[in-house]
């Protein structure tokens, strides 16, 4: 009986059973690819077994068959929330949300995809917050609450979300390392490196940890420690074009000048294509400029930091010093 297979499938799948669980949707499959709800479980099974990747292919491809079944939708959703294509996220997350406004996972992946998009993060927060509303017993929905806050550097509201996180669930390693990133801004530094360790501890592929590690050694002046977790930090991961340009001023302050060249030009590329130009670009392009020394390849960075930098900057004068030195 293949329904009862199935059914016995998703028993053992909500149980946690995970081999077993494949078993039976396995079998199902054999006889019926196609069988309703299948490509779904299958989704959940691989979700529920942290195989974000296999489970998100699996919802795209329920997706694919039943464009409009919002629990897809949502699964999609989600999953491209986690995955980093907020884009996407929001669009369908939108849509679900449009026939299920009080659905707090929805809300929450919702928030989730605006946070880590180019949004208003105050936005993201609305969202998250009603996430929390509806159900507060999640710690993963505290936890996302206090990231914002902490993206808003809002502390009080950050201390209390990743506060509750941590009450709910001991083992959530984002939250030891946003509690950790809130301490070292409130300057108990020494506290700070006691969570973000903890947090690499428990996840050593949230990457993203060894930059906040090499903020909070810098401002304890241990700056050998402080290099290490910036290589790791870049090399871990695709990383942020601001640890380039952070872990390049350090290098060349060190007078590691060849590292700082490579760390300061991948800084300025990825600085230069983005929407928005950062803010520490024009210190980049100047520091990039004298890391390659008296060489006409030192002359945009020149011309790009006297552009970019302001009028009452202290290296205005040195800057074009260089240029009249290095134009014919």
């Amino acid at each position: 009986d293949i329904g009862t297979h199935f059914r016995r499938g998703v028993a053992l799948r909500r149980a946690r059973s995970f081999e077993e669980a494949q078993r039976e949707f396995e079998g199902v499959a054999e006889i019926d690819p196609d069988y309703p709800g299948l490509a779904l479980e299958w989704g959940l099974l691989f979700e529920a077994s942290g195989r974000s990747e296999e489970a998100l292919a699996s919802y795209e491809s329920a997706l694919g068959k039943a464009p409009d079944d919002p629990d897809l939708m949502l699964r999609v959703g989600c999953g491209k929330a986690k995955a980093g294509q907020t884009d996407t996220a929001v669009e369908l997350l939108k849509k679900v949300l449009s026939q299920r406004p009080n659905s707090a996972e929805t809300n929450h992946c919702l928030g989730r995809a605006l946070l880590f998009g180019d949004n208003d993060v105050r936005e993201a927060m609305r969202y998250l917050d009603r996430a929390v509303m509806l159900d507060g017993n999640r710690a993963e929905h505290h936890l996302y609450v206090g990231w914002a806050a902490n993206e808003a550097r809002d502390p009080a509201k950050a201390e209390r979300a990743l506060t509750r996180a941590l009450e709910l669930d001991q083992t959530l390693a984002e939250a030891y390392w946003q509690r950790g990133v809130l301490r070292n801004r409130q300057g108990a530094v020494k506290d700070a490196l006691l969570d973000l360790h903890r947090a690499l501890e428990m996840n050593p592929s949230r990457y993203e940890t060894h930059a906040s590690l090499a903020e909070a050694y810098f401002n304890l002046g241990r700056e050998q420690e402080a290099l290490n977790h910036w290589r790791l930090a870049v090399t871990s991961g695709p990383g942020e074009p601001v640890w380039h340009y952070r872990y390049g001023k350090m290098l060349f302050d060190n007078r590691q000048v060849a590292a700082a060249r490579e760390q300061l030009d991948l800084a300025v590329s990825t600085g230069e294509k983005a929407t928005r130009k950062p803010v520490w670009l024009w210190e980049a392009h100047r520091l990039l400029a004298l890391t390659i020394g008296r060489h006409p390849d030192a002359i945009p960075h020149w011309q790009a930091y006297l552009v970019n930098s302001d009028s009452n900057s202290p290296y205005r004068a040195e800057a074009m010093r260089a240029l009249k030195s290095l134009q014919p």
